[in-house]
């Protein structure tokens, strides 16, 4: 027997098939079809062994699921989605999956109590919210629209309707002005006496900036034109974020972010001793959860440091160790930065690749450090994580993984690019600092 239809467009067209084939029966009233559809879904649940006791245990005795408890259960009621997905290659429409977000919380009135997004209209929008609550042109969002878009992954790319296609920029061919204006500024020293002019030439000649990113220009490549990229403590990757990213929130500000993340997580990473550091790297630990198995102070620290180390890597005044990798400490005895940083360089080179970009700190001074190359960011250590987060995009380089959800979190609580996460985790953190900086009046 293949997959029940849970859906309630689907059971209203087989009401209306019923009373098409005879038209004697007594006319099925809208409640009545509601009712049906309903004692569908219930029973597709009840069907399987596992969401069967999410539904005894959990709803029935008036408790919500966990995380991964509603997602089983989405997958179970989206069975008939996907089974015409793989086996026809049929999407479900927007009102299909609409119809079974409404259905799923008119059957189970328990689940109204999930949070969803501060900005949805109602409690439907966990399971399916129309373009994400942004407009047309946007993704959909919710649980239902998850499973099945990860599930149309597994069809080849021929078969597939919607492809995430790389957006050609609107330029055509760089005028021999731009190119002229992008060698000027790369000649120009960098002092206080240029930054204004290097700062206009950076902004007029954009357009070739993009062009690089489109290209997939590497890292190098991209330094070697705009030279400049690497002046004035990151201030020119700042504001070439901002051109890439019209929508972003100019009055930012990453301090009172980390700020509030000293409260979370206040038992983790107390050896670090800078305010701005520590406060991120506790939002880090806030997300991803790991568990420390504390057996010594000194492995608490070696694995803390190793928590630490895709976001910040420390170079300190003693002795270099033999051991030291890619994501460990370098420490050193009053070496120049530069015989630092070669070593730092020959060790990743031994390792076969250099190690995603990252911030090294230096005696207070911060840099990131991306693919060989060294940008010093000064000695606010703020504005060097500001940077790192910045880079990716200035540089076309993929987030990290172990990056990624505290790089989202702060995509949508502090530039205000990003409306939702998909990830459940941070997007009960954001709705935690949300709420905390409304009380406190600074958002």
């Amino acid at each position: 027997m293949g997959p029940r239809r849970i859906i309630l467009s689907v059971v209203q067209r087989l009401f209306d098939q019923v009373m098409d084939t005879d038209e004697t029966k007594p006319s099925i009233s809208d409640t009545e079809k509601d009712l049906g559809s309903l004692k569908i879904l219930r029973r597709t649940l009840e069907d399987n062994p596992k969401s069967r006791r999410v539904l005894y245990s959990k709803l029935d005795g008036d408790q919500i699921p966990d995380h991964k408890e509603l997602l089983l259960m989405i997958r179970v009621l989206c069975g008939e989605m996907v089974y015409k997905l793989m086996k026809d290659h049929e999407y479900p429409s927007r009102e299909d999956k609409e119809a079974l977000a409404i259905g799923i919380i008119k059957a189970i009135p328990k689940l109204k109590e999930l949070k969803g997004p501060d900005e949805a209209p109602d409690h439907v929008s966990v399971f399916f919210w129309k373009n994400g609550g942004k407009g047309p042109n946007h993704e959909h969002t919710g649980m239902i629209q998850t499973h099945l878009r990860n599930a149309a992954k597994n069809l080849p790319q021929s078969d597939r309707k919607f492809t995430h296609k790389i957006k050609k920029p609107n330029i055509t061919s760089i005028s021999s002005i731009i190119l002229e204006q992008a060698e000027e500024c790369s000649q120009l020293e960098r002092n206080a006496a240029n930054f204004n002019k290097i700062s206009k030439y950076m902004a007029d000649t954009h357009e070739l900036h993009v062009l690089l990113l489109y290209n997939k220009k590497s890292v190098q490549d991209i330094l070697n034109v705009f030279p400049h990229l690497m002046s004035f403590e990151g201030l020119q990757i700042q504001k070439a974020f901002e051109r890439l990213n019209p929508g972003y929130n100019t009055n930012s500000d990453l301090r009172q972010i980390f700020a509030r993340g000293l409260l979370i997580e206040d038992d983790k990473h107390m050896n670090v001793h800078d305010d701005g550091v520590r406060g991120c790297l506790r939002i880090m630990a806030a997300l991803t959860r790991r568990g420390i198995k504390q057996k010594s102070a000194l492995q608490h620290q070696n694995v803390e440091d190793e928590l630490a180390a895709p976001l910040i890597t420390w170079i300190e005044d003693c002795f270099l160790h033999e051991e030291c990798t890619a994501i460990m400490r370098i420490i050193d005895t009053n070496e120049s930065l530069g015989n630092l940083l070669a070593k730092y360089i020959a060790i990743n080179i031994e390792s076969g690749s250099f190690p995603p970009p990252h911030v090294v700190c230096k005696t207070g001074n911060y840099y990131l450090f991306m693919e060989g190359e060294l940008i010093a960011c000064g000695e606010e250590s703020v504005q060097s994580i500001d940077c790192l987060f910045k880079s990716f995009a200035v540089f076309g380089i993929g987030v990290p993984t172990a990056l990624k959800k505290v790089h989202e979190f702060v995509e949508i609580s502090g530039y205000k690019l990003k409306f939702y996460s998909a990830r459940l985790s941070v997007r009960r953190l954001t709705a935690s600092f949300t709420e905390s900086f409304k009380v406190e009046n600074i958002m």
